[in-house]
């Protein structure tokens, strides 16, 4: 099962062990200097450090490091077996009997190296790299795929390192059939090389072929990943276990050493070349079943590749139907001809790829587009505009002293009708960026002639109306074929780093407002009440006038009957006028009636009060 074994045709330890070092040699470095340079570019594009990013170019770098893994194993296994050589050609020295050879010692270190170290280590390293890569792989939202216009040529360079992994894994057969008949072991691992290298050829050359159907069948781009990160965390999870497995034995082991790098998973795939013949070849050779008997499994052997042309070419011709979505209108191409005719929904004839292709457009869909900021994060939108918004746009309003921003958002839609339809398909190649332009020029002109209480005080409506029937003309200007639905405006407000001296002005003008309308207020009060207390000293006036009228009549016609009733009889009128006189001055008054029998005399010095005073005088009358 694993190779660290006794060689049979090393029967002496003092004879030299094979390696690399002849002819071998440059072969084992330029696939271990190819894998490794081509498995970091693939890895820099894939991550993003340059280029749009890949997660099959990320795991196709893991695999090419996971052969360079091996092929540098190789190239160490014989700086070993070297050692091995010097062990057996080392004389102990007459003068130290103790001495242990230094050569053991270094070739026991360089073992602990080898699968530990150069082995085990980097193995774990590239399976725990392959497994964040697979749960990346899971999230729809973050996972991404070779781009459009790299497509085409991340697909030639795939090919051009099939075609090397190719030249290599003849090498490799090569030598290890060398191996076999004449020279012994001069390269323990060319059988493992070989199989490394064939399945580096093989992923890349799916790899090329898969870039380039993309545009048609996106999905094989995301199963052809698949398919090679198990690949790759099964082949690392076993050469760990056959790496550990072959450090524990090499304790106990004194033969010619030969690193663990036979996978049995490529032995079984890779082994032949061919997948299907190496199949067959494991089954046979290690598990003693035989085919040479079997008339029916080797018909099924010999059309297996028949059958998989008869598909490929059954695959092809049904690249001729293809189907036009509900929202979507379809374009046919035959060998780069355009039809000038728009396909409807439903299923459509064209020629087989390459020859012939259908593009649709989503002329159902409404797109939007942010204008006066750029929208990069989740997507929410900021309505209090004091806060800071994602790379706001400031517009210089026609004094040149004031700026403004405007946030609106811009929906539209690919025309419909033969004409509009068919502007948008040839004019443009990238529409989206033409509408950019043109909906930030048309805002510019809008806010270049306008103060800015002008534009604060028009209404969003008539704002957003006036922006879209200029867009509009724009792009009929231009033939865009883009109809716009509709211009949202979200926010218009001065620049955020300006709000807290705009507020103040607002706060200002509004406090200022308040105070007048108070004052207002109070002077209406101050009128109506001195127009009401005004009014009530009239009304009061004139009562008051009124009731002396009336007095003065009383008196007047009192005094007129008064002088009538004296001129009837003056002495009667006396008597009554004197008679009313004494009631007015004795009323409320305390009167004593004394008998004229009845003599009483006053003390005047100690009563002088004004009763006693009266009593005495009536007293005396």
């Amino acid at each position: 099962m694993f190779e660290y074994e006794e060689s049979p045709t090393q029967e002496k330890k003092n004879a030299p062990v094979g390696n690399p070092r002849g002819g071998w040699r440059g072969l084992v470095w330029a696939s271990l200097l190819f894998s490794a340079g081509s498995g970091v570019a693939a890895l820099l594009y894939g991550t993003q450090v340059y280029g749009a990013g890949s997660v099959l170019l990320t795991i196709l770098g893991l695999q090419l490091l996971l052969v360079t893994v091996s092929s540098f194993l190789a190239l160490h296994a014989g700086r070993l077996r070297e050692k091995q050589a010097e062990i057996a050609q080392w004389k102990k020295p007459e003068w130290g009997e103790d001495t242990e050879n230094p050569y053991k010692i270094e070739f026991d270190q360089g073992k602990i190296l080898h699968f530990l170290v150069f082995g085990v280590l980097p193995t774990l390293l590239l399976a725990i790299c392959a497994g964040y890569v697979m749960y990346y792989g899971t999230q729809p939202d973050k996972i991404r795929l070779v781009s459009a216009s790299h497509s085409v040529l991340a697909a030639i360079l795939t090919m051009v390192c099939c075609i090397l992994w190719l030249v290599l894994a003849r090498s490799y057969d090569a030598v290890s059939s060398l191996g076999e008949k004449d020279a012994g072991d001069s390269l323990p691992e060319s059988q493992a090389l070989g199989e490394a290298a064939w399945e580096s050829c093989w992923w890349m050359g799916l790899a090329s072929l898969v870039l380039l159907v993309k545009s048609f069948f996106p999905v094989f781009e995301l199963v052809l990943f698949w398919c090679v990160a198990w690949w790759i965390l099964a082949v690392s999870v076993e050469q760990t276990i056959r790496l550990f497995y072959g450090w524990m034995k090499s304790r106990h082991t004194e033969g010619t050493f030969v690193s663990p790098i036979t996978v049995f998973l490529r032995y079984m795939v890779f082994v032949r070349g061919n997948p299907i013949n190496s199949l067959f070849y494991t089954l046979e050779e290690r598990w003693g079943v035989s085919f040479r008997s079997s008339w029916a499994i080797r018909f099924v052997a010999k059309a297996t590749l028949p059958a998989m042309l008869m598909v490929l070419l059954l695959w092809w011709g049904l690249s001729s139907l293809y189907v036009v979505r509900v929202n979507e209108f379809g374009v046919r191409r035959d060998c780069g001809r355009i039809h000038f005719e728009p396909l409807q929904p439903g299923l459509h004839v064209k020629l087989p790829w390459p020859f012939g292709s259908i593009v649709t457009y989503p002329v159902k869909q409404v797109s939007m587009m942010p204008i006066g900021y750029e929208q990069t994060g989740s997507g929410q939108f900021l309505y209090l505009w004091t806060k800071a918004h994602e790379n706001e746009f400031e517009l210089v309003l026609g004094d040149g002293k004031e700026a403004v921003a405007v946030n609106a958002m811009v929906h539209y839609k690919i025309r419909e009708d033969h004409e509009g339809f068919f502007q948008y398909v040839l004019n443009f190649q990238n529409p989206s960026e033409a509408i950019n332009a043109y909906a930030h020029r048309a805002l510019t002109e809008l806010t270049r002639t306008s103060t800015l209480e002008q534009v604060l005080a028009t209404e969003r409506d008539r704002f957003a109306a006036e922006i879209q029937k200029r867009l509009q003309g724009y792009l009929d200007e231009n033939r865009m074929g883009v109809e716009i639905v509709e211009v949202a405006m979200l926010n218009l407000h001065p620049p955020v780093k300006v709000a807290g001296s705009y507020l103040d002005v607002i706060s200002a003008g509004v406090n200022a407002r308040q105070y007048e309308i108070v004052e207002e207020g109070r002077k209406a009060a101050a009128v109506f009440e001195a127009q009401e207390q005004s009014e009530q000293i009239v009304a009061d006036a004139k009562v008051r006038s009124a009731e002396m009228v009336a007095q003065a009549g009383a008196e007047t016609a009192e005094f007129l009957a008064a002088g009538k009733s004296y001129d009837v009889n003056p002495e009667c009128f006396q008597l009554r006028y004197w008679l009313d006189n004494i009631q007015d001055v004795l009323r409320n008054k305390r009167l004593v009636l004394v008998d004229q029998s009845v003599d009483i005399y006053f003390d005047m010095q100690k009563n002088n009060s004004p009763d006693a005073s009266r009593n005495a005088i009536m007293r005396a009358e």
